[in-house]
């Protein structure tokens, strides 16, 4: 199927920024960003691929005034035809591990902010966190706020993969696919929202 990326995202109903993953002894995590398009979220259609992203994995893409920010773990790119990117600086592991899967949000006064996970996922240790972000000067500052929970609100330390979506001034946090929190703080402290699906939560 020939189709231009442009087309891809403003020409169908749902754009997907994925990975094909292809691990090697050397590198287990070795990955191609590729991005994909459909109507029905039944049938897709492979757009492109993206070698110059060096194996970005979790990636995700939000635009922010005309330029699409793409960021995912293990880097942080902006571009605005999905040809050309420029690398921006990414998130400092600190004393972390592993830090995974950022995503950038929006706040209730219009501020912009990156949620991303961190820890040691050997020892099944990975926590919640979120950095501010200035896409005037694409800046990150004030990482590792760490977002917190209400009692009983999650069973595990394992909160891998974590997106905030805000609706109608609440925030919806989800992790790992088994869990929607909600808070009117996006550092929380979040509760556990009633769902019909994922009633036995697990690890992943």
């Amino acid at each position: 199927m020939a189709i231009s990326i442009y087309e891809a995202l403003h020409d169908h109903r749902y754009t997907y920024f994925g990975f094909q993953s292809h691990p090697t002894d050397k590198d287990p995590w070795q990955a191609t960003p590729t991005m994909a398009v459909s109507d029905n979220l039944v049938q897709w259609d492979t757009v492109t691929k993206f070698d110059d992203l060096e194996g970005l994995r979790d990636g995700y893409v939000t635009e922010i005034d005309g330029t699409y920010y793409v960021i995912g773990t293990g880097g942080f790119y902006k571009t605005n035809d999905f040809m050309d990117f420029e690398k921006l600086n990414y998130l400092k592991t600190g004393a972390y591990k592993d830090l995974w899967a950022p995503e950038i949000f929006k706040d209730n006064n219009g501020k912009y902010h990156i949620v991303y996970c961190a820890g040691d996922s050997s020892k099944g240790i990975l926590d919640d966190y979120i950095a501010d972000f200035d896409p005037k000067t694409d800046t990150i500052s004030n990482e590792g706020q760490a977002i917190t929970f209400l009692d009983d609100a999650i069973d595990n330390s394992y909160r891998i993969d974590p997106d905030i979506c805000l609706i109608d001034g609440v925030y919806f946090l989800s992790i790992g696919g088994n869990y929607i929190l909600s808070s009117d703080n996006y550092l929380g402290p979040y509760q556990r929202f009633p769902v019909n699906f994922a009633p036995s939560p697990q690890k992943f």
